[in-house]
C-alpha cells in the first residue's frame, strides 16, 4: 500500500506491526494492526524523523502526513510542564501532545495533517484530519472486515478482494454539477473520506468498531470592530500565518498567479525573509499564449517588488494529451477542467528546480467573497436589512469602478426563492438536474441538488458552504495530488484557522466595497503589494485556453473521445455528440462539459469500472 505512493515520500519508508494490542514490532508477522509510512523530509532531515514513530514506552504509535506549523510553541509549552524530547520533529510533538493532553490536543494544532495514531494503553486508535481537509484521509472496509486508511484511493487497490465499483450518486454530482469531495463519499462505492475537522475513533477492544466524530466547527462570533482595526488585524494574522509556514529545513518557494491572493503571500514572505538575511524567494507561475489569459505583467510587478526569482511554465494542448493518463492516475478521481493540468505543470517545474515546499493562495476566495456570487448575496443582505441608502451607494460605486458588473441583475436574481428559481431554470431549457445527455436508465441515482439551496441566504452561510463543501475541498484535492505527485509539499497561509475564523466573522461590508471583492485584504496589503495588483478587478487563476485547445487542431481527437464515451460506457445518450460538437465549434456557448465527460470516461476505463 505504501510503495504505490512513493511519490508522496521518496526520502524513506517505515513499517510497524502489532501481533497483539500490547506491543509493536518492526518485523512483519501475523498482525492485528500494521502502520506504514513514506517520508518527505522537511523538518529534522536526520533518521530521527523516520516514521512510524513511537513514544518511549512503545505504547503510542503514529504515522503522519503534513506539518504542524506551531510545533515549536507547543513543544515549549510541553517542556515547561516537564515533557522531554529526543528529536527536532513536529511528529514527536504530536505524539507527546496526545500523550499529555489526550485527543483534545487537536485544538492546539495549527497546521495541515492527517494521521493514524494507535494507543495500546487505552486500546484505541484515531484517524484524524485537519480543520479544512488540506491533507487527505480515506478509509475502506474489505469484504473480510479489514479496515484500512490511506492518503490516496489507489492504495486500496492492493488490498485482498478489492473491486472498484462506481458510486452512482456521486457520479451524478460530478457529471451534472462538476462536483466531488463535497460529502464523505467518493466516486468509488465503499471508499469514504474522513472529512476536514473530523476524526475516526476505533475501539481496539470492540472488534475495531469505528465512529466518526467532528472535532472542529467554525465559530459564529460576529466581530464588532472598526474597519481600521480590522484591516490591521487582517495584516497581522496573515503575516504570522506566512511566518510560521516558512519554517522548514529545506527551501520554500511560492506559487504566483499575479492575483491579489498569491501576490500577498509572495510579498509577505519576501518581507519576512529579508528580516533574517539576504534570501531571495523563488516564485513559480503558469503563463498562457493567449494575451487575455496571460498574467505576466502582474507577475513581473510582484517579482520586482518582492525581489523574487521567477520561473515559468506555459502549458499547451500537446502536453495535456501526452500527460493526461499520468495526471488522471495521480488524481484518483476525474477532474472537470484542464486548469488542473496547468497546476500539474507548475509543480513539475518546482520539482525540476529542487524546491520541496511551496506557499499557495488556496482558500482566500471562499472566505473573502472572491467569487461573483458573493456580490449578489451581499446586495440582497443589504436590502433585507433595510440598508437602502448603503445599497444604492454600493450600486453606484460598483458601476463606476467595474462597468462589467450588473448589480441590479445580481440583486433581483438573489431575491428569487430557490424553488421558483429552479422551476424557471428548467422551463428555460437550461441544463437541469435531469441532463438529457445522461442515460438515467443506467445511472441509478436520486435527482437532487447536492448543495444546500439555503446556503445563499447569507454571506456567512455561503462562505461556509464554499469552504467546507462546494468548492475548496475539490481545489485542495487537486493541489494535494498535483504537488505530492512531484514530491512537493504545498502550504496554504489563508487556511490558517486564525485567519479564517477572523475573516468569516467580519461584517460583509468589510469584504465587498464599491464593486470590489476582498476589500479588507486589498487595504491591509497597501504598501506591501504593488498598487497595480491591489486595483485588479478581473480574476483568472489557473486558467487555460480550453476552448481553443478542444476546438483547435486536436478537435478530432477530442470528438473521438466523446464518441467513445457514448458508445463504450453506454452511460451517455447519442445527443451528447452533436452537443459537444457545437460547443467545440463555437456554435453553442462554451462550457467545460466535453472535457468533464472525457475525463470521467477515461477514469472509468482506467479503473475498469462498469456502469
Amino acid at each position: 500500500m505504501t510503495r504505490v505512493v512513493a511519490h508522496r515520500g521518496p526520502d524513506g519508508e517505515g513499517y510497524a506491526f502489532f501481533p497483539d494490542f500490547e506491543s509493536g514490532t518492526a518485523k512483519e508477522t501475523p498482525s492485528l494492526i500494521a502502520l506504514g509510512h513514506r517520508r518527505l523530509s522537511i523538518l529534522d532531515l536526520s533518521s530521527a524523523g523516520n516514521q512510524p514513530m513511537a513514544n518511549e514506552e512503545g505504547k503510542i504509535w503514529i504515522t503522519y502526513n503534513g506539518e504542524i506549523y506551531n510545533y515549536l510553541e507547543i513543544r515549549r509549552e510541553l517542556e515547561a510542564e516537564g515533557v522531554c524530547f529526543t528529536t527536532k520533529t513536529d511528529t514527536e510533538v504530536l505524539l507527546k501532545a496526545y500523550d499529555h493532553y489526550g485527543i483534545d490536543f487537536l485544538h492546539k494544532l495549527n497546521g495541515m495533517f492527517s494521521f493514524v495514531l494507535v494507543d495500546l494503553k487505552r486500546k484505541k486508535a484515531y484517524a484524524c484530519r485537519d480543520r479544512f481537509g488540506v491533507k487527505p484521509l480515506y478509509y475502506y472496509v474489505t469484504s473480510e472486515g479489514l479496515l484500512a486508511f490511506a492518503s490516496e484511493i489507489k492504495q486500496f487497490h492492493s488490498l485482498p478482494g478489492w473491486k472498484a465499483n462506481l458510486n452512482h450518486q456521486r457520479a451524478f454530482d460530478f457529471l451534472s454539477f462538476a462536483l466531488f469531495d463535497h460529502t464523505g463519499e467518493t466516486l468509488f462505492n465503499g471508499v469514504h473520506q474522513v472529512r476536514g475537522g473530523h476524526f475516526a475513533e476505533i475501539s481496539l477492544s470492540e472488534g475495531s468498531r469505528l465512529e466518526i466524530r467532528r472535532w472542529y466547527r467554525l465559530p459564529h462570533e460576529p466581530l464588532h470592530i472598526s474597519y481600521e482595526d480590522a484591516k490591521q488585524r487582517c495584516f497581522e494574522i496573515l503575516q504570522d500565518a506566512v511566518r510560521i509556514r516558512l519554517r522548514s529545513d529545506v527551501e520554500v518557494g511560492a506559487c504566483l498567479s499575479g492575483g491579489i491572493d498569491s501576490s500577498a503571500i509572495v510579498c509577505l514572505a519576501a518581507k519576512l525573509l529579508k528580516e533574517v538575511g539576504p534570501l531571495r524567494p523563488k516564485t513559480f507561475s503558469a503563463r498562457s499564449v493567449d494575451p487575455l489569459l496571460d498574467e505576466y505583467p502582474f507577475m513581473g510587478a510582484v517579482e520586482k517588488e518582492a525581489g523574487s526569482e521567477g520561473f515559468y511554465v506555459t502549458p499547451d494542448e500537446d502536453g495535456l494529451l501526452r500527460e493526461f493518463d499520468k495526471l488522471l492516475w495521480h488524481q484518483d478521481e476525474p477532474f472537470g477542467t484542464s486548469s488542473v493540468f496547468a497546476q500539474w505543470k507548475l509543480f513539475s517545474k518546482v520539482k525540476d528546480e529542487k524546491v520541496k515546499v511551496m506557499l499557495d493562495g488556496q482558500g482566500a476566495d471562499e472566505q473573502l467573497g472572491g467569487y461573483f456570487e458573493f456580490y449578489g448575496i451581499f446586495l440582497r443582505q443589504l436590502a433585507s436589512e433595510g440598508k437602502l441608502l448603503q445599497l444604492m451607494q454600493e450600486i453606484q460605486r460598483a458601476r463606476a469602478v467595474n462597468p462589467s458588473l450588473n448589480p441590479i441583475k445580481s440583486l433581483i436574481k438573489n431575491f428569487i426563492p430557490a424553488k421558483l428559481k429552479n422551476q424557471l431554470y428548467y422551463a428555460m431549457n437550461k441544463p437541469s438536474l435531469k441532463a438529457p445527455w445522461i442515460d438515467f436508465k443506467r445511472l441509478h441515482c436520486e435527482l437532487v441538488n447536492p448543495l444546500d439551496p439555503r446556503a445563499k441566504r447569507s454571506f456567512r452561510s455561503y462562505a461556509e458552504e464554499m469552504l467546507l463543501s462546494a468548492n475548496l475541498p475539490m481545489l485542495l484535492h487537486y493541489e494535494d495530488r498535483n504537488s505530492m505527485a512531484h514530491s512537493v509539499e504545498s502550504r496554504t497561509p489563508f487556511l490558517d484557522y486564525r485567519f479564517v475564523e477572523f475573516i468569516i466573522n467580519l461584517p460583509p461590508a468589510f469584504l465587498i466595497r464599491g464593486g470590489l471583492t476582498k476589500a479588507i485584504l486589498r487595504d491591509a496589503m497597501g504598501g506591501v503589494v504593488p498598487k497595480k495588483i491591489l486595483e485588479r478587478k478581473d480574476k483568472i487563476a489557473f486558467a487555460t485556453d480550453e476552448k481553443r485547445w478542444l476546438g483547435g487542431r486536436h478537435k478530432g481527437l477530442f470528438m473521438k473521445a466523446i464518441k467513445e464515451s457514448v458508445f463504450e460506457t453506454r452511460l451517455f445518450n447519442a445527443s451528447l455528440i452533436p452537443k459537444a460538437e457545437r460547443i467545440l465549434e463555437g456554435k453553442e456557448r462554451f462550457s467545460f462539459l466535453p472535457f468533464r465527460v472525457i475525463a470521467f470516461s477515461q477514469w472509468l476505463k482506467a479503473n475498469r469500472l462498469s456502469v
